[in-house]
């Protein structure tokens, strides 16, 4: 008897099909850790999962490593960029804002 407390698994889940893209939904549990993620791609992209996974297990130590999503590192920098950017006006403009009021009429207001 083992002293795991997740239930071991891996399953896979298509959740969203549209013209454009699919979300797989991805759950794995080693018996102690578990993960959820959700992966958008192409249509192509649970072909190519099931292909890579046929036959899972073949032997005991069977292991197989599939890499999904985006490693272009122009996407990759867009992305850090954008977030970079919506981080600075989200905390610039609420700054603005309080730099303008003045800490006395903001104490004797409340």
């Amino acid at each position: 008897m083992s002293d795991a407390a997740v239930p071991r698994a891996l399953k896979f889940a298509v959740s969203d099909v549209d013209p454009d893209y699919v979300r797989l939904d991805i759950t794995a549990a080693d018996g102690y850790f578990a993960g959820f993620t959700e992966v958008y791609g192409g249509m192509d992209l649970i072909a190519d999962v099931a292909s890579r996974l046929d036959g899972f297990p073949s032997y005991p130590n069977d292991r197989r490593e599939i890499l999904l999503g985006s490693q272009d590192a122009r996407a990759l920098s867009f992305a850090t960029l954008l977030i970079i950017a919506i981080t600075v006006l989200a905390t610039t403009i609420p700054a603005a804002r309080a730099a303008r009021v003045s800490p006395t009429n903001a104490l004797q207001s409340d």
